[in-house]
């Protein structure tokens, strides 16, 4: 008997010992892994920083809109690889306005058919521009369908609800609420929260998609995100 217990506490002190390197190695991984993703992150906010130069209205929007689709996707429960895919797009969505006229992206008038024609391809832009970044594979295409509609109706690809991304769906609605409550060329005075909330929800099933609208709906009434004053910001 005697034998048989010194032969398994050496069984299990060799398996304490495997347990412990296991556990050295995972943090050494995990701690690769946030070294990867900083400097991805870093690369991505340089990149982002560059809209600003184009586009007066912006300064701050991908930030915002970053902060609320992350929020989004964690109420819904999104995997760590899905919320670093989110947030590179969403830091990122704007940056095929680099291809557009400023005097366009700044026009205070209401803009003629063709130059809306002309703006409604900075999703296209933004894909040519980071086609060759392989870490912004998904991020990519997250961007390039972020301006569609779930009836169709959206571009550049006018596609139906079921061929849209969810990333794409919570970007669009992020993209559109801080729109609306900001300054913008176009619209001296900001919606309040109230009226933007109802202006997604009159969308729901149309533009927006309604499980979206619905889960950043109870966050705002919650209380789980603070978003900027974005008005004050861009004033």
């Amino acid at each position: 008997i005697e034998g048989l217990l010194e032969e398994r506490n050496a069984h299990l002190q060799e398996l304490i010992k495997k347990n412990e390197e296991i556990t050295a190695q995972n943090e050494e991984i995990t701690g690769l892994f946030n070294d990867i993703r900083r400097n991805y992150l870093s690369t991505v906010k340089a990149l982002a920083n560059s809209i600003d130069a184009n586009d007066q209205y912006t300064r701050g929007h991908c930030e915002r809109v970053r902060n609320i689709a992350i929020a989004i996707a964690k109420r819904l429960n999104y995997s760590q690889i899905d919320l670093n895919n989110l947030e590179f797009a969403s830091l990122l969505h704007d940056i095929g306005k680099i291809g557009i006229p400023s005097e366009l992206l700044n026009k205070k008038d209401e803009l003629s058919k063709d130059e809306y024609e002309i703006v409604k391809n900075h999703p296209k832009i933004a894909s040519d521009i980071l086609e060759d970044v392989e870490f912004l594979r998904e991020s990519r295409e997250i961007i390039y369908q972020h301006h569609e509609r779930i009836d169709g109706k959206g571009y550049p690809q006018q596609l139906n609800a079921r061929e849209i991304a969810l990333s794409a769906k919570i970007l669009a609605v992020a993209d559109a609420y801080d729109a609306m409550t900001s300054i913008r060329s176009y619209r001296e005075v900001p919606l309040t929260k109230e009226e933007a909330i109802q202006e997604l929800k009159s969308a729901e099933g149309s533009q927006f998609d309604k499980v979206v609208v619905e889960a950043f709906v109870n966050i705002l009434n919650e209380g789980e995100i603070e978003i900027e004053n974005a008005s004050e910001e861009s004033a």
